[in-house]
């Protein structure tokens, strides 16, 4: 018998669906890995700073490179799906959520709207940046 060609659109394996959505799994951890990677970064700013090594001016810097280094690990973890900036942005939107509600937590919820806003755009230009590495790697 004749097998007839199967159109790509007909069908499609369990494989390629798993792959096109969005695992909230790889989400989380990509938040926690980046939740990792702002303590570290900031411990060691923290350690430069009591050291002497920067001046302790430069702290406001050295708390938004920790964001960005932060944001772009949560992005790179997170891009492991054909969906990798939409995975890219649910990871960074996590790992903000976390730091509002850690802020408020510990802080007594008082932000200030500059802060939040600053550390937002880094957030999207990290996400940015690690989806199109991980787009160029993969």
């Amino acid at each position: 018998m004749l097998k007839r060609k199967q159109k790509t659109g007909d069908r499609s394996s369990g494989r390629e669906v798993s792959e096109a959505a969005v695992s909230f799994r790889r989400i989380a951890c990509a938040a926690a890995l980046g939740l990792g990677v702002l303590l570290i970064v900031l411990m060691l700013s923290a350690l430069m700073i009591s050291w002497g090594f920067v001046s302790a001016h430069s702290m406001y810097l050295c708390m938004m490179i920790a964001v960005f280094c932060a944001g772009l690990c949560s992005a790179l973890a997170a891009g492991g799906s054909r969906k990798r900036l939409l995975s890219a942005l649910l990871a960074c939107a996590l790992l903000l959520a976390v730091l509002l509600a850690a802020g408020a937590a510990l802080f007594g919820g008082a932000f200030a709207a500059k802060n939040f806003l600053l550390v937002l755009i880094i957030l999207l230009i990290s996400c940015m940046i690690g989806s199109v590495i991980s787009t160029a790697i993969r």
